[in-house]
């Protein structure tokens, strides 16, 4: 889509520098100057802006817990809350979303078990809903619960 989005604004430049050459020289020299200058703003400001860097972050700092199981055709929707207790501003999580099968006086077992990519800002300190949908095998048995774990987090650097 980004692709779309940039072959039409250089369409479009084309024929705005197309249609100023055929009017004449001094409107085309004001366009090709008005060009130049968005695109060296364009430049600079992707170069020098405040684009924060990406770091590993401490899996630790961060706490997920789930608040509602539903089932749906295309899988099972996992709700629930993400708290970040480090000092940096969450960018993208990499949860497990695992189904657990707990029968009385014995060790739960797992059932399934998914990792799921998430992107999302979570300020310091702050807490935020997640909901993620996880596939499920339709002869898997259903699970006593659904726990999600931070496997991996990044979060922005200074």
């Amino acid at each position: 889509m980004r692709y779309l989005l940039v072959l039409a604004v250089v369409t479009a430049v084309v024929v705005l520098l197309w249609g100023s050459w055929q009017a004449g020289r001094r409107p085309f020299y004001l366009v090709l100057t008005g060009v130049g200058v968005a695109s060296a703003v364009m430049l600079v400001s992707f170069l020098f802006t405040d684009q924060e860097r990406l770091v590993p972050g401490d899996p630790a700092s961060v706490t997920v817990t789930v608040t509602g199981v539903s089932q749906m055709e295309t899988g099972v929707r996992v709700s629930g809350e993400i708290s970040n207790r480090g000092e940096h501003a969450i960018a993208h999580v990499l949860l497990d979303t695992v189904a657990l099968s707990c029968p009385p006086a014995k060790a739960c077992e797992t059932l399934h078990e998914e990792r799921i990519p998430v992107s999302i800002h979570v300020p310091a300190g702050g807490r935020y809903p997640v909901a993620v949908v996880a596939d499920r095998d339709r002869d898997m048995q259903t699970p006593d619960r659904w726990e999600l774990r931070v496997r991996e987090v990044q979060v922005y650097g200074e």
